[in-house]
């Protein structure tokens, strides 16, 4: 339960700030650029982004467990009906996050049938989400290589490249995949990363726009976009609105947590931002994910620091994101 005079304190906080703009951080730099700060309008729960003091940055690539799930369907090629029912089965598995188990089935079944081109995709999924993403790059491209006109691959191996740091390369899969399938979510997710590295903030914000009207109930669309707003636009309040409406439609994502976490931190709300780091490390479990723990763990280094002994407390709620 949010304790009353902690909720107010931190919605007076919120509202005491002003939003600031910034360039775009650099694909290839882990910490931020300075922003030059531009007026604009407070809104009720408005965030400033504050540069941490000897902090740790989140790369502005999604993490292992950010993808969105694809929105297209690549027909199965599948010779025989046992090798239907496996992949149906490893797909359960994939989207149970069970992502090693999900490997070694699709792994089966490419050996089974090398020219499944649908098992190839899964077991790049499988191996992206665990950040495994030189070996995701093999299979995408192998299942590339088999169904060329199929959108959502390109998509899929866009996310990855992302990822990896190769914008140029998800620009390239992120057009080509919007070419065969406009409405493609990890397309536009993709394109709107790019045109914010661009600079062209205006295609940015369309292409997230798209995102969500097409997967409305998808947390992880608006997670990419509250990175955006807190990264690339230094718009806390709009972060903060979107990290809070993507932990209500997906609560299990460790990933959501951590940066609304992070958020918090860097405006001094430490015990609210501890709730969301401790939580952040408790769905990191099963499946481990590494990544997320280590920087969680960061950040409360970093919070025993400045405010030593402080209470978690649970962050207040936001109102709905604005399209």
């Amino acid at each position: 339960m949010i304790r009353k005079t902690q909720s107010v304190s931190i919605l007076i906080a919120l509202l005491a700030m002003s939003s600031v703009a910034a360039f775009v951080i650099s694909a290839c730099q882990q910490a931020e650029p300075t922003p030059i700060p531009t007026p604009v309008p407070p809104t009720p729960t408005e965030v400033v982004m504050l540069q941490p003091f000897n902090t740790p940055t989140m790369a502005p690539e999604p993490t292992a467990t950010s993808t969105v799930t694809p929105t297209a369907t690549i027909p199965p090629t599948p010779a025989t009906r046992e090798t239907v029912s496996m992949y149906s089965a490893a797909h359960r598995t994939l989207d149970r996050g069970e992502f090693k188990d999900a490997e070694r089935r699709f792994s089966t079944i490419v050996e089974i049938e090398p020219e499944f081109s649908r098992a190839w995709a899964g077991r790049g999924r499988a191996r992206m989400m665990q950040g495994e993403f030189d070996d995701a790059m093999v299979d995408y491209d192998r299942a590339i290589s088999l169904r060329p006109r199929v959108g959502s691959i390109y998509g899929e191996r866009a996310l990855v490249r992302v990822s990896m740091g190769d914008f140029g390369g998800a620009k390239r899969d992120a057009l080509r995949g919007l070419e065969l399938d406009d409405e493609l979510v990890n397309a536009h997710l993709v394109m709107g990363r790019v045109r914010a590295t661009e600079n062209d903030y205006d295609a940015a914000s369309e292409h997230f726009r798209n995102a969500i009207k097409l997967a409305p109930d998808d947390g992880g669309v608006y997670w990419w976009r509250g990175r955006y707003h807190r990264d690339i636009l230094l718009d806390g309040a709009a972060a903060y609105s979107d990290f809070t409406y993507a932990i209500e439609l997906q609560p299990a994502q460790a990933t959501y947590f951590l940066d609304r976490g992070i958020l918090l931190a860097r405006v001094g709300n430490f015990a609210e931002a501890k709730h969301d780091l401790l939580e952040a490390i408790s769905l990191s479990q099963d499946p481990k994910l590494p990544r997320v723990i280590e920087s969680a763990d960061s950040w409360l280094e970093i919070i025993e620091e400045r405010a030593p002994g402080v209470e978690p407390v649970a962050p207040p709620p936001a109102p709905p994101p604005i399209d």
